[in-house]
């Protein structure tokens, strides 16, 4: 099969509603928000970014049709994103409340009855026209009765048996997955990515070395860790490899680390070495921040290269 794309990724369409607060709400209190947002949330963001660093992407999913599936289409398609095997069904899409303040944030989940999801049926051979596929462990976690997880690990499952480079997002619902579909996810992932508290929840190590030294035992692969104002590491070949954090104004971290998996998986793709890949998501993670939301609010390519060049020449 000719492969048409460099990542097809597999479910977390999501729309994310964003409240820039001035205080967390307390019991009976009512809240002005300094800014109300709407933005491509999840998966969305990472194909964003992807397509703005120049790699052609596809996504698969479901939306609804109401005005946020028709707004999350638009979006992706203005970026380049082919979403010829995005679903459109009767119902509401997928949306996220997201409450920001001071840059900390907390997720709401607005899922209902109405909301649709895809389905196992929906996923077909043809579909993976690409060198590789991107997962997220949102999409593969047991939640509701929405059988996305079906659907996904089907599109895994086809992925695998054709030697697809495998890149695979942990996220916070990775207790949510059955054991066994995830260590095959992660046995079969050449790039795992999870932020401190995932790692932890995953292994159960005290710290960080023992935590990385347990994983192992999980996958072959890349080991991505994203430390937040640490900065982030990558573990590969009983290496560790590290990049100091970058400061900058922050405002908000959602889709930040979305962002960074786009850099990184770009600049693995490109044939950078580990370093230079590590440094790229990094940069990206943090000109995310400096805004409010992912999607659309995503740095461009000339922004990076313009933030590259202001390192290097900073360290001459």
């Amino acid at each position: 099969m000719k492969r048409e794309h460099d990542l097809v990724v597999v479910g977390d369409l999501i729309i994310d509603i964003l409240l820039d607060l001035p205080e967390y709400p307390k019991p009976e209190s009512v809240i002005m928000p300094l800014r109300v947002e709407r933005q491509v949330g999840g998966s969305g963001t990472f194909l964003i970014m992807a397509s703005r660093l120049g790699l052609k992407v596809k996504a698969v999913d479901c939306v609804g049709n109401d005005f946020h599936g028709f707004f999350l289409k638009k979006a992706l398609t203005s970026e380049e994103v082919n979403i010829d095997n995005v679903v459109t069904r009767e119902g509401s899409t997928k949306a996220c409340l997201v409450l920001v303040h001071r840059g900390s944030k907390s997720f709401i989940g607005l899922f209902h009855d109405e909301t649709v999801f895809l389905q196992r049926e929906d996923i077909k051979g043809e579909m993976f026209n690409a060198k590789a596929l991107y997962l997220s462990g949102y999409s593969l976690a047991r939640m509701l009765s929405s059988h996305e997880h079906e659907a996904v690990y089907k599109a895994f499952k086809i992925c695998k048996s054709r030697n697809m480079e495998i890149f695979f997002d942990v996220s916070p619902f990775v207790r949510l997955i059955p054991k066994e579909e995830l260590f095959e996810v992660l046995n079969s992932t050449k790039i795992v990515f999870l932020n401190l508290n995932e790692l932890k929840s995953l292994t159960h190590g005290i710290s960080i070395d023992e935590s990385l030294r347990r994983i192992r035992s999980f996958t072959k692969g890349l080991i991505v860790v994203k430390l937040g104002e640490k900065g982030a590491l990558v573990h590969f070949n009983d290496e560790v490899i590290k990049v100091n954090p970058i400061k900058t104004a922050l405002v908000d971290t959602t889709g930040a680390g979305d962002a960074f998996n786009a850099g990184f998986i770009h600049g693995y793709l490109e044939g950078l070495s580990i370093q230079s890949s590590l440094q790229l998501a990094n940069i990206i993670g943090a000109l995310t921040v400096k805004k409010l939301g992912g999607g659309l609010n995503l740095p461009y390519r000339y922004e990076v290269e313009k933030y590259m060049r202001f390192i290097e020449e900073s360290t001459l």
